[in-house]
């Protein structure tokens, strides 16, 4: 370990942190003991080695008179060092613990500087305190002030007061007699009152049991009133939506009537001409629903009607190709070239509008269902969700939800079939049907739901209203032949 020749002990590097000199590799030489100059004060051990190592050197020169520190342990010469006169009293200490403002080592400039600081905030706080007393002292005279000035007022007003109570003082007196008068006047009227107070107590106990009869016979007679006008004014809504009911009702049969008149002189027509009717002609399976009951809608209403045949299937596209070809009807315009689209022959048509679907029955001597017509094919006559009945529908009874993502051929799904054997009622295409969606003609019904719908819109109750000009991809319909075909 390197050591300092000039008696400071071990050091870390090649020059000493205390006198500068450069560092030896052995220790210096043995002194005797009791001789050891690292317990010598600074005097001591300059006047013991006269030979010393300056600082950067190897060469032997004279010591310096070093001092510590008390406060650092620093050694400095004698010219860097001062004494405290502060409180602490220490002597030789670095100058670079001077407190030049207070001429003192830092630690006492500290103990005065906090007392210095102490004595300002106290010598604040008095100046504060005097201010505020100050004020108060103002605040008091000018109280003082006002209070002199109150009571010089109110000896004047007390005075005046004085001389305005000996005033009314006469004046009460003239009062005073003036209601003695008026006493002895009221008395007489009172006494005269007395007499013919019994007699008028029965009079007005006559006059309120009258009275309270008359209310109560009031008071009924609103309430019968009440009620009358509340019932009538239910009537007249009934009366109103009856009224509504019984026009769209009219213009069904009045629609129906002209469609069975229509489809039946063409029907005679054809009869007497090639004896086969159109729907006949093109291969239309028709199935006969028999007269009866059945709930309708979603509220399950028992609904009465005659006897009526409604195709098997929806139209599909090669029965409506016949009409195409027979009417130079313009082709769906899905249609490339007016051609059946590839392999979709038995698919249901569609791109077809409610005008276009009449305009076909008008052709084939058949007229679309109604709506209520169509759901008793649908759904029997004990108002069940769906064609099968309860269940939930699946991939095996009906083409719905997006499964296969386009139409399919109508007797796809016989497991699906209605409790009369129609097949389709339930999904692939929506269904037009003959009715206005309610009384203000909005827009056509369809009914059945689509390839697309949820299992909600494939329910027979679902309805959905579209304007009679609308084509869709998934827009289709059936037929019915009125009775007598």
């Amino acid at each position: 370990m390197p050591h300092c020749p000039n008696g400071h002990g071990d050091k870390g590097s090649a020059f000493c942190d205390e006198c500068g000199a450069a560092t030896v590799a052995q220790p210096p030489t043995a002194h005797p003991p009791g001789d050891s100059v690292r317990v010598r004060s600074p005097q001591a051990s300059a006047a013991a080695n006269t030979s010393i190592y300056l600082p950067g050197s190897h060469a032997p020169g004279s010591l310096p008179v070093l001092i510590r520190c008390p406060r650092c342990g620093r050694r400095n010469r004698e010219e860097e060092v001062f004494d405290c006169q502060g409180e602490c009293g220490r002597e030789h200490l670095c100058l670079r613990h001077f407190d030049e403002e207070y001429d003192v080592c830092l630690d006492c400039a500290r103990s005065l500087r906090q007392e210095d600081e102490k004595r300002i905030a106290a010598d604040k706080a008095t100046r504060r305190e005097l201010a505020e007393w100050r004020q108060r002292a103002e605040k008091a005279e000018g109280e003082v002030a006002a209070l002199t000035q109150r009571s010089q007022r109110s000896e004047s007003e007390r005075q005046q007061i004085a001389a305005a109570t000996d005033t009314e003082r006469s004046d009460w007196q003239a009062q005073k007699k003036s209601l003695n008068e008026q006493v002895t006047h009221w008395k007489g009227r009172a006494e005269k009152a007395e007499s013919e107070l019994p007699g008028l107590r029965r009079q007005m106990e006559s006059e309120q049991s009258s009275r309270a009869g008359a209310e109560n016979a009031r008071v009924k007679t609103q309430r019968e009133a009440d009620a009358l006008a509340a019932q009538l004014a239910d009537w007249k809504k009934r009366a109103e939506s009856a009224e509504g009911q019984l026009t769209a009702i009219r213009r069904q049969e009045e629609e129906a009537r002209r469609q069975t008149a229509e489809a039946e002189a063409r029907h005679k027509a054809e009869a007497g001409g090639k004896g086969k009717p159109i729907w006949n002609q093109i291969g239309l399976d028709l199935i006969s629903i028999p007269a009866g009951s059945f709930l309708y809608g979603e509220n399950k209403t028992s609904v009465h009607l005659s006897a009526y045949s409604i195709s098997k299937t929806p139209i599909t596209n090669a029965q409506y190709k016949a009409f195409m070809d027979a009417t130079k009807t313009k082709a769906p315009q899905h249609w490339d070239g007016g051609r059946i689209p590839a392999g979709k022959e038995q698919h249901p048509v569609v791109y077809v509008s409610w005008a276009e679907a009449v305009a076909f029955c008008d052709w084939a001597g058949l007229r679309l269902p109604n709506e209520q017509e169509w759901e008793k094919a649908a759904r029997g006559t004990d108002g069940r969700s769906y064609p099968w009945g309860e269940q939930a529908p699946d991939g095996s009874r009906c083409n719905f939800n997006n499964s296969v993502g386009n139409t399919t051929p109508v007797d796809s799904f016989v497991s699906g079939a209605s409790p009369y054997g129609l097949l389709d009622m339930a999904g692939n295409v929506w269904e037009w049907c003959a009715d206005w969606y309610d009384s203000n003609q909005q827009g056509r019904v369809l009914r059945g739901g689509s390839f697309f719908n949820d299992a909600s819109n494939v329910r027979c109750a679902s309805r959905l209203r579209n304007g009679p000009d609308l084509r869709s991809y998934n827009f289709g319909f059936r037929v019915v032949l009125p009775p007598g075909f």
